[in-house]
């Protein structure tokens, strides 16, 4: 399975999904890491010269990663959630700082879904 983490340096959880300039992205077999890479993301100053609308900025952050089964994320919006769960992509929302912690715990089925870190209805992810 992939895992990817949004992230700013590709060894931290990002706490802005909208922020990250990055993802880290794991694959991990029989809950071990067999490989990872680092990803550009698509994030907010991506659009700043151009004003697209939510849906094609969601659309641009998810297709990177459309080959994880989940992205981990500190803080996310709702209509970015939304992108990622219509890709079937899962969000886990997480307090642990350390990327690939997180993508090992979330392999092992140990990683809480902080889902009250969803930023709902603010235009912002």
């Amino acid at each position: 399975m992939k895992v990817a983490v949004a992230s700013g340096d590709g060894e931290s959880v990002s706490r802005h999904f909208g922020r990250a300039p990055l993802y880290a992205v794991f694959t991990l077999e029989q809950g071990e890491i067999t490989g990872t890479e680092v990803r550009s993301k698509a994030g907010h100053e991506t659009f700043a010269s151009a004003e697209p609308s939510a849906d094609t900025k969601h659309r641009a952050m998810v297709g990177a990663v459309e080959d994880c089964e989940a992205v981990l994320v500190g803080g996310i919006g709702d209509g970015a959630v939304r992108a990622m769960e219509a890709q079937g992509i899962q969000v886990i929302l997480t307090d642990e700082p350390d990327a690939a912690r997180a993508a090992l715990r979330y392999a092992r089925g140990d990683l809480p879904n902080l889902t009250e870190r969803i930023h709902r209805g603010r235009g912002r992810h």
